[in-house]
């Protein structure tokens, strides 16, 4: 399996280029034309920065609001549909999407947290409506006083999804790693086929576009903490609530908010 070892900020253009440039030619079932490369896997060792966007408030509060769904269990369509066009249109022909599985992983996050100190520390995707949701599995094992989390994606635009992919599942284990009190944290982000379609070639070879990092405060506390951060800065979100930040989630929300 052919490894890379990138950062948050330049992982979308190094995953690109190498696509385009080495990757085969393929077809979606949708008879889209893709390059891809199969069965890859990208490493990210102790990550400071878990949340970018290219100078668009739109999508960082869609990545943001995608995080606070992993832990909370629910998915905020109002707030989804006021940043993004894109998801208003989907919940309106689909009524779902395929990252609609934050209520899996927040119902298992606690028991998963309290095996991790043993093998069996698996959040697994295994139920879904309409959409098959590319994410299937995340492996959490504490050893020492570094944490390991890995997880499986069946299938990434890595163009256009991988920035989002990598933010929300850091999010994750930077969540478990301060409940854990890890001092070093390395993920693994395992593809099965990850890929760049042909619209987009041109792009991921003719220019520079790493992602522009978001400097925030960390996160802290323990999951019952952080779960209630994440509540509250959805709720601040929604009616325009500015406070005081001391903590990742309201840092976020205040950026949101006053930028």
């Amino acid at each position: 399996m052919q490894n890379f070892i990138v950062s948050l900020e330049d992982a979308r253009q190094v995953l690109s280029k190498e696509i385009v440039l080495h990757g085969a030619r393929t077809k979606t079932i949708d008879n889209y034309s893709t390059v891809e490369l199969v069965n890859i896997s990208v490493s990210i060792d102790n990550p400071t920065h878990i949340i970018c966007a290219d100078d668009d408030l739109n999508k960082l509060a869609v990545t943001f609001i995608k995080q606070l769904q992993l832990i909370t269990g629910e998915i905020y369509y109002d707030l989804l549909s006021k940043y993004s066009s894109r998801y208003y249109e989907l919940f309106r022909s689909e009524s779902t999407y395929d990252g609609a599985y934050g209520d899996q992983i927040s119902a298992k996050i606690i028991d998963t947290i309290s095996l991790c100190a043993g093998r069996r520390g698996v959040l697994q995707i295994d139920s879904y409506d309409k959409i098959i949701p590319s994410t299937n599995l995340f492996h959490i094992l504490k050893r020492g006083d570094t944490l390991y989390v890995s997880s499986y994606n069946r299938s990434v635009d890595i163009y256009n999804c991988m920035e989002t992919d990598l933010c929300m599942y850091l999010y994750l284990s930077k969540v478990i790693q301060s409940c854990l009190a890890a001092e070093k944290l390395i993920y693994t982000h395992i593809i099965g086929s990850a890929h760049v379609y042909e619209r987009d070639y041109d792009d991921a070879l003719s220019h520079d576009y790493n992602c522009r990092i978001i400097k925030h405060l960390p996160i802290i506390g323990d999951i019952n903490s952080n779960i209630n951060a994440a509540k509250l800065a959805i709720h601040n979100l929604r009616n325009g609530i500015s406070v005081t930040p001391n903590e990742y989630h309201s840092y976020i929300v205040n950026l949101l908010l006053t930028d």
